[in-house]
């Protein structure tokens, strides 16, 4: 009886402490053995965090851990996002061998299709002192207004000829945007990247805060189009281009008027300002492109 006791307290045994391993494995928090005369070492269980399929509009949490692979303390000095995310960190100094939680919110306001952002942690880790992660997510129309169904009116006795009535349905959002709904990047946490950050600003300055994370640090293209090399002495493309950062795009149904004049940020003084700098940015390229009327060509 008594062998019989004791093997059924080792199985009991094993089975409690395989379940507490799979139970850590399963929140990624598997205790990590780490070497005490190692640096810190930031580590995620993923770099890139897909949020799947999310509708336009919404605004989507998640939760992103931040591990410390080294030996010393790691200490997560600052955080940057590219655009239209929240972001909280419930830590900034995490021990050897543990996780933090970095709180993130996806705000899908005028996105659409696959949409991606960056998050950018600055810490004490000698090798990676700045640690890149993306946020991804495809971002589908809000769903379509169906009518409702109504009883069929008697018929009438025939006087004047009436035409048949047209129900209207909201089906894409992009599809025709209003202006309204492009100003909505120039408030609430989108306004924090599309707005905000450029203010007091010209120039250079004023492009990366404002238009950079569209169209590409050195306006080589990005999520937005390439505006650098382009044919500045050209007065259909300067136009054209001028038209466009004041008053948005016929072609692409995310790009907004940034003029005051229409409710964007920007004084004619600051569009003046980041005209002259990708001006001066396509003078600089060994070969600027002619001005193209094709809807690819630009915003």
């Amino acid at each position: 009886m008594k062998k019989k006791g004791l093997i059924a307290f080792i199985i009991v045994s094993i089975l409690i402490v395989g379940a507490v391993w799979y139970r850590l494995y399963q929140q990624n928090q598997t205790p990590v053995i780490v070497s005490r005369t190692d640096p810190p070492k930031i580590s995620s269980d993923s770099q890139v965090h897909e949020l799947g399929q999310v509708t336009e509009g919404s605004e989507v949490p998640y939760v992103v851990k931040i591990q410390n692979m080294g030996g010393e303390p790691l200490i997560i000095q600052k955080v940057q996002t590219s655009c239209c995310s929240v972001i909280n960190l419930k830590t900034k100094y995490i021990e050897p061998g543990k996780a933090g939680e970095l709180e993130v919110v996806f705000d899908t306001k005028g996105k659409k299709g696959h949409t991606q952002k960056s998050i950018k942690i600055f810490s004490n880790d000698p090798d990676q002192p700045k640690y890149t992660l993306y946020i991804a997510a495809n971002v589908i129309p809000q769903p379509e207004e169906k009518p409702q169904a109504t009883e069929k009116p008697k018929p009438k006795a025939p006087t004047v000829q009436e035409k048949p009535q047209q129900v209207l349905t909201v089906v894409d959002p992009h599809a025709g945007m209003t202006d309204e709904k492009r100003r909505k990047i120039f408030i609430g946490n989108c306004g924090t990247c599309h707005a905000q950050m450029g203010r007091g600003k010209m120039g250079a300055e004023l492009f990366q805060a404002d238009c950079a994370m569209c169209h590409g640090n050195q306006a080589q293209g990005g999520i937005g189009p390439a505006l650098v090399p382009g044919n500045y002495s050209d007065p259909a493309y300067l136009n054209h281009i001028n038209r466009v950062i004041r008053f948005g795009s016929d072609t692409s149904e995310s790009m907004p008027g940034f003029i005051t004049d229409i409710g964007g940020p920007l004084t004619e003084g600051e569009v003046q300002s980041i005209v002259q700098y990708l001006q001066s940015q396509s003078e600089n390229q060994l070969s600027p492109q002619p001005y193209s009327s094709s809807p690819n060509s630009s915003n």
